[in-house]
């Protein structure tokens, strides 16, 4: 995955970035708040953006998540991580940085991964594991972490128009939105040959041999998907969408078409759709928990075959099934997908000790085939 960067207001020098971040309340602390939990993660490697212990989307990813505990999130990270933890800390509420060592302090909750010594003062400690796949099988001590939305959207604030964009009319049947540049998007033997799936690159070139699609060939064409008649394709190499355009844009259609990412099936469109009322068109439902159900929340295709299929049911659906459709989208995400949602069904579980179970972007976390789990 690449490296994400800051917000366009946030990009200079690292220096800057840091005291920004120092400068955001309640950035750096030297004990806990009341009821603030504590993240130790990462302690014996490098966040970076792919080869790390734990990747930068994945920290980002649970720092969003434990940021909703009553008192927030206190992050332990020793001084090779300090200037990314400084960086991120100021774009996240309720998030600080501890100053001090963790063992002098009572925490109510500790978050930390295998390579980390617990504290000895913890009420309650949840171990998070990097084991996420459709193969988990999970008991009364176990939770999925979510899968989130692009962390960008979170810094800059755009992910707050969440609620008012599933309101919004929607004039686009079936839309495809991003990159499917081959270089990235069709890797078969990681895809196909390790999780059984068709290729975004594979998914896209069946779309495009099929016709009856509108393809958007340059910025100037983005108006014209308002009220089409067919499916509208948006390859970003033609047509970039802005950032602070993209949920407005998928919001606008009625389904999205959501296939693979780059080394792993899960991608942040399919959730950011999900969240704004807009039902994916998906060939990973599998890898949801609950898993998705094809022709209630989603719609499932495996083959081309079946997604050309699927096209045509989709093109031809009344309004009262889509509106069912979108409304089972929303309650999903909602109960399932909100991190408010996930961090409050931790909170209440009557145990001590959880499984934490997060996705990690890091190739050597995922799983090793369909259905298959790390041990």
């Amino acid at each position: 995955m690449a490296f994400l960067p800051p917000p366009e207001s946030s990009r200079s020098s690292p220096a800057s970035w840091v005291s920004r971040s120092l400068a955001a309340a309640g950035a750096v602390s030297l004990g806990p708040t009341p009821g603030a939990g504590l993240m130790a993660i990462c302690q014996s490697g490098h966040l970076g953006p792919t080869a790390a212990q734990v990747n930068v989307v994945t920290y980002l990813h649970l720092l969003n998540l434990l940021r909703w505990l009553d008192g927030g999130v206190h992050v332990r990270s020793p001084r090779r991580n300090l200037p990314y933890t400084l960086k991120t800390i100021g774009w996240y509420p309720r998030a600080r940085w501890l100053a001090a060592p963790a063992d002098f302090f009572q925490w109510p909750i500790e978050v930390r991964d295998a390579s980390v010594k617990p504290v000895r003062r913890a009420g309650r400690r949840w171990h998070v594991h990097y084991d996420y796949g459709p193969g988990l099988v999970l008991g009364e001590q176990d939770f999925v972490v979510p899968y989130g939305v692009s962390p960008q959207l979170i810094h800059t604030g755009r992910w707050q128009q969440k609620d008012s964009l599933r309101a919004v009319p929607r004039d686009v049947r079936l839309l495809f939105a991003g990159s499917c540049h081959a270089g990235y998007y069709d890797k078969q033997e990681i895809i196909t040959g390790r999780f059984g799936m068709m290729t975004r690159h594979a998914v896209i070139g069946s779309l495009r041999a099929s016709g009856g699609w509108f393809e958007v060939s340059g910025p100037s064409d983005l108006g014209r998907i308002h009220g089409s008649e067919r499916p509208v394709l948006i390859d970003s190499a033609r047509a970039r969408i802005q950032p602070e355009a993209w949920l407005e844009t998928i919001a606008a259609a009625d389904f999205l078409l959501c296939p693979p990412g780059t080394i792993m099936p899960m991608s942040h469109n399919i959730i950011e759709a999900m969240g704004v009322g807009t039902i994916p068109l998906t060939n990973y439902p599998n890898w949801f928990f609950p898993a998705l159900e094809d022709g209630r929340n989603c719609f499932v295709f495996s083959s081309a075959e079946e997604l050309l299929a699927r096209v045509e049911e989709i093109r031809g659906l009344p309004a009262a099934r889509i509106e069912s459709m979108r409304a089972a989208c929303r309650d999903y995400y909602d109960r399932h997908l909100d991190p408010r949602a996930a961090v409050a069904g931790m909170v209440a579980a009557p145990f001590k000790d959880l499984r934490l179970h997060v996705l990690d972007e890091t190739y050597g976390h995922l799983p090793e085939g369909p259905g298959e789990r790390l041990d």
